[in-house]
Formats: structure tokens, sequence, C-alpha cells
């Protein structure tokens, strides 16, 4: 198959419908060891490709994010194109240009450190719908929504500054979608609202 025919993979479907072209983004990896952190900037798509694969495959690791926020361009000299085990210099609230993305994390209501039922994580793809459906029902364009794992994420693409207000703008969306929607089976987390968010 040549690569103009090859299906897009999942990585570069989601660095399409959620950053620029050229835009520098942080590739963060936990693991399971006490206080170890991998992580660099990217800037070009086929290497951060080959860096999240990669990571994904290593042992011990526990999950690969990214900030959802755009961070500023100077980034990348930190760590450019590569990752470095145990990074210290990873996105902070400081390194954070302008506010990208709306990110409405809704997850079951379960016991901290359990993973999500089937039947549990339907609710939560219901409950995503509704919001969905009521957003766009007051002129909101359809957002990306993606499996978190025991839930489900919801992010809508916006264009702030990264002040107080946009801030208190975005803390206030959550928790007026929290009133309307939270009930005894999923809840929409109220504080992923910072600027130096990772998802």
């Amino acid at each position: 198959m040549s690569e103009m025919n090859k299906p897009m993979s999942d990585i570069k479907r989601a660095y399409q419908a959620l950053f620029g072209a050229g835009d520098v983004v942080e590739v963060r990896a936990l693991f399971a060891e006490q206080g170890r952190v991998d992580g660099g900037f990217f800037d070009n798509i086929e290497s951060l490709e080959m860096a999240v694969t990669s990571l994904d495959q290593t042992p011990g690791v526990k999950g690969v994010f990214w900030p959802i926020h755009e961070v500023k361009s100077g980034m990348l000299q930190r760590i450019p194109n590569g990752i470095r085990q145990r990074a210290k210099d990873l996105t902070k609230a400081g390194d954070i240009e302008r506010r990208r993305l709306l990110f409405i994390d809704l997850d079951p209501v379960r016991p901290s450190g359990i993973s999500s039922t089937e039947a549990e994580k339907e609710l939560a793809i219901a409950k995503s719908q509704q919001i969905m459906e009521f957003l766009k029902d007051c002129g909101w364009p359809d957002p990306a929504c993606v499996d978190s794992g025991n839930g489900v994420h919801v992010l809508y693409k916006i264009d702030l500054d990264d002040g107080k207000e946009s801030s208190l703008l975005q803390k206030n969306v959550l928790i007026a979608l929290a009133k309307r929607f939270d009930d005894e089976h999923v809840k929409v987390d109220r504080s992923v609202h910072d600027k130096a968010r990772i998802c």
C-alpha cells in the first residue's frame, strides 16, 4: 500500500482534530514508577506519532497525554521533537499562549482507583450525548468526542487569551453544565479549567 493510500492513524487524526499545522505540542507520559514523567515538544507530526507509539509500548507507562491549550512556540527548544526521560521542563501554566479547547470530562460515579464497568461507561456516553445536543441547540458547533478509558471527553474548539477572565469563563461553563446534567451516575468534572491541563 502506498503512503498516500494508508489509513490515517488515530494519533494523527487526534492531532489534526485538536491542533493546527505547525503548532508546538507537548507529549507527556506518566509511569507507575513513582515520580517518573517522560516528555518532549513537537512541531513535526511524524516525530510526534513515533514518540507516542513508542511511549505507549514502554513497560510501566500509565498513559500518554498532551496539554489541551496552545503552548508557546519557544517551548520546542526545551526538548525538540523527541522524548526525554524524567523530564523536568514540561508545560506549566505560564507556558500557555492561548486557550484552545473547552474540556468537558465525564466520568461515572464509582470508588477511586476502580475502572468503570461497560454499563457505567454507557451511562457516560449517554450523558455526553445529552450535553452535546443541549449545546448544539444553543448554537454551539460539533465537538470532538473521545473515549477517555473510563468515561468520555468532549472537546470544543475555542480561542481565548490566557487571562483570569478566560479562566473564570471556562470554570463557570463547567459549573453550569454540572448543575444541569450531574446525577447519581455521572458527573461533569468541574476542575479541568486550569491552563496547563493535560488529557
